[in-house]
């Protein structure tokens, strides 16, 4: 064994080889790349709300007041762009899920 093969199963990073946190920050930038791209699929509106629903944690009345719209408004952009997410054409995502 080389000595920098040894050196990186030895070294630990918050409890990781430096191998496993080279696979984790992989699979993260690999999780993150698939959900722009899905995200990308979404008009602004459907977007916004997904975002500000499931990634910011707003109820649903402050992501009707972030978007200037009604509450049924933004419901229903949430609601579709939450199906168009589940679409198989967005399988590449579903494998994070």
């Amino acid at each position: 064994m080389s000595k920098s093969a040894s050196v990186s199963t030895e070294i630990n990073l918050l409890g990781k080889t430096v191998d496993e946190a080279v696979a984790e920050l992989d699979y993260q930038r690999r999780r993150t790349q698939a959900l722009a791209t899905a995200l990308d699929g979404l008009t602004e509106d459907q977007r916004r709300a997904v975002v500000l629903r499931h990634c910011n944690g707003l109820t649903l009345d402050q992501t009707a007041a972030r978007m200037g719209t009604t509450r049924a408004t933004a419901r229903a952009a949430e609601q579709k762009g939450l199906r168009l997410l589940r679409h198989p054409k967005n399988r590449e995502l579903r494998q994070y899920c």
